[in-house]
């Protein structure tokens, strides 16, 4: 088995503001957030009860802010009811009235991206749309699953160009 890994990040927000969203959401697929703990420098895997905590029910967490950003690392694997990635960005963008990007990678294999805004799916990415599926899916279907980076513009430094990131794009796209 392979990499796996979730990492939501958000934009404009606190993590006095993000809780409650993301309490919010738990609540409405039966679970709920039991404890919030700092996790020290040596990471959560130093947490006493941390294999354990992982297994028992959602487990996420949250970082620090870093400049505009407040990340949250999904660190369950495969639980049942648990809210999926793609829909805690939607849900936080749309309460937070903010951008939320998901980020995820399946096995080593995949990597999946989705961008939100207030509540709306701006861009989206699969990097191999065929990975799941059993049959052939036409090129109509795979390239609904590219993405369109002008989405990403809004985010970007002032010190950034986005006319020569647009011209970078094309000549490898």
């Amino acid at each position: 088995m392979g990499l796996f890994s979730s990492v939501l990040h958000v934009r404009a927000t606190t993590r006095e503001q993000l809780l409650p969203v993301l309490d919010e959401v738990l609540a409405k697929t039966g679970f709920n957030r039991s404890k919030t703990i700092p996790i020290t420098a040596k990471g959560p895997f130093s947490l006493a009860g941390h294999d354990q905590a992982v297994q028992s029910g959602p487990y996420y967490l949250v970082s620090p802010q870093n400049g505009d950003w407040l990340t949250l690392i999904e660190a369950h694997f495969a639980l049942d009811g648990a809210p999926e990635l793609a829909r805690l960005a939607t849900r936080f963008s749309m309460a937070l009235s903010t951008y939320a990007l998901a980020l995820i990678v399946h096995d080593d294999d995949l990597f999946f991206y989705n961008l939100e805004h207030n509540g709306e799916s701006l861009d989206g990415y699969n990097s191999c749309p065929q990975y799941f599926e059993n049959t052939r899916l036409s090129e109509t279907e795979v390239e609904e699953q590219r993405h369109a980076p002008d989405a990403f513009a809004p985010l970007l430094a002032s010190s950034v160009c986005w006319a020569s990131l647009q011209w970078a794009w094309s000549s490898i796209a």
